[in-house]
């Protein structure tokens, strides 16, 4: 397993990192809609003065008939366009930071399991050494069974093992 891999993966299968894409998807798509026109609206009206059905027969019965299209002054819509596309960008960066953020500890995740390796293989080769048995630490400190140094007197004397 490499750290490339890891992060790799992690930032593929992050559901942090996947609402963080589908919000900055999403204010993309508000984009366009923020500069449109409101809907029009079409309204019918009939007013009538008695109880039964009068069109045409008394002068204060009516049908209207009506349509509505609010426009805004101008300049709104591209303003309401370029900050939609702002708060896009504000996601986009917010992705973005997610990403780092899931990077940078799957990067301290794998530090802490290279260390933990490395210090298993370090404990393991200790181990090693130490299960060799007291007789090699003993021939290589120059003993014999017995505990004296069997070593010239010119070096440093008589020498005992513990």
């Amino acid at each position: 397993m490499t750290l490339a891999w890891a992060i790799e993966r992690a930032l593929a299968r992050n559901p942090e990192l996947q609402a963080a894409e589908s919000r900055w998807r999403s204010m993309l798509e508000r984009t366009p809609q923020a500069g449109a026109l409101p809907d029009p609206a079409i309204t019918v009206r009939y007013h009538n003065e008695d109880w039964g059905v009068t069109y045409g027969d008394s002068d204060f019965s009516f049908l209207e008939v009506g349509v509505e299209q609010e426009l805004p002054f101008w300049g709104k819509r591209a303003l309401r366009r370029n900050l939609a596309a702002r708060e896009a960008d504000r996601e986009r960066a917010m992705r973005d930071m997610t990403a780092l953020l899931v990077a940078a500890r799957v990067g301290t995740r794998y530090a802490e399991l290279v260390a933990l390796e490395r210090t298993d293989l370090a404990l393991t080769e200790s181990a090693a050494v130490l299960d060799e048995g007291p007789q090699q630490i003993a021939d290589t400190c120059g003993c014999s069974e017995n505990g004296v140094a069997q070593r010239p007197q010119a070096q440093r004397g008589t020498h005992r093992c513990n």
